[in-house]
């Protein structure tokens, strides 16, 4: 995927508003930010909120916690195991800031920025998702090798939700598909 320039980071003007200060050592690359940003929502399965707000790992971590605080609904916290892709996405973004992923502007501006980074990307219109379609990427993957496992990426208690919400009917279909036949 091609990734935005800095110029790509910037919110059109809405009038007046403070510009995200940043701290030295603590900044990231618009670039970097996004990639991060897909990479670790599509490989922990987490909401736009929680990434948004978690604190970085140690460095070396194989797992991220996500508190309570800062998923939807406060649910209880949770903590991910990182696989390989995650784990050398957090080390590349890594500085001295506290936050994994600081989003540096509104949240209202996450669309409208998004919806650039997108274009930008040259992702066709038809094709654009949002971090929910990740989540639901990733769900769906995963519940083709571990629908148990799913579940538990989700964070779901049961897996009704999950498979009336979360998984495509073409895993449906590939497991018929893959039947032994009589």
């Amino acid at each position: 995927m091609k990734l935005p320039k800095r110029d790509d980071w910037e919110v059109p003007a809405r009038g007046k508003r403070k510009e995200p200060k940043q701290v030295a050592g603590t900044s990231i690359e618009p670039r970097d930010w996004w990639h991060g940003c897909v990479t670790i929502g599509y490989n922990t399965g987490e909401r736009k909120g929680a990434l948004l707000h978690v604190e970085q790992p140690p460095p070396g971590a194989t797992t991220i916690r996500f508190p309570s605080g800062i998923r939807k609904g406060h649910r209880k916290a949770r903590v991910v195991p990182l696989n390989a892709a995650a784990q050398r996405e957090i080390e590349r973004i890594r500085t001295d800031r506290r936050q994994l992923l600081p989003f540096p502007h509104a949240e209202r501006d996450w669309y409208t920025l998004w919806w650039q980074l997108l274009k930008t990307a040259g992702i066709p219109e038809d094709r654009w998702f949002g971090l929910h379609g990740l989540r639901k990427a990733t769900l769906s993957e995963a519940s083709s090798y571990s629908p148990m496992g799913a579940q538990q990426i989700a964070g779901h208690s049961d897996g009704t939700l999950l498979e009336k919400h979360y998984v495509t009917r073409r895993l449906m279909k590939d497991a018929l598909d893959r039947l032994p036949q009589p």
